[in-house]
């Protein structure tokens, strides 16, 4: 998550209601071939909510 206050990308803040919050979801292969038709899955912590459209 990016903390909001620094910036800068940490593993955890502190968060209340309302508050907005921005995640980085990254991937990499150690292959030496393109990777095709990966699907990746990121659960959202529990409490939390994803607002449909704002990504």
């Amino acid at each position: 998550m990016r903390d909001p206050l620094t910036q800068q990308w940490v593993r955890s803040v502190n968060a209340f209601v309302g508050d907005t919050l921005t995640f980085r979801l990254t991937y990499a292969s150690a292959a030496d071939v393109d990777a095709k038709e990966i699907v990746i899955r990121d659960y959202l912590p529990r409490g939390m909510t994803y607002v449909n459209g704002s990504a």
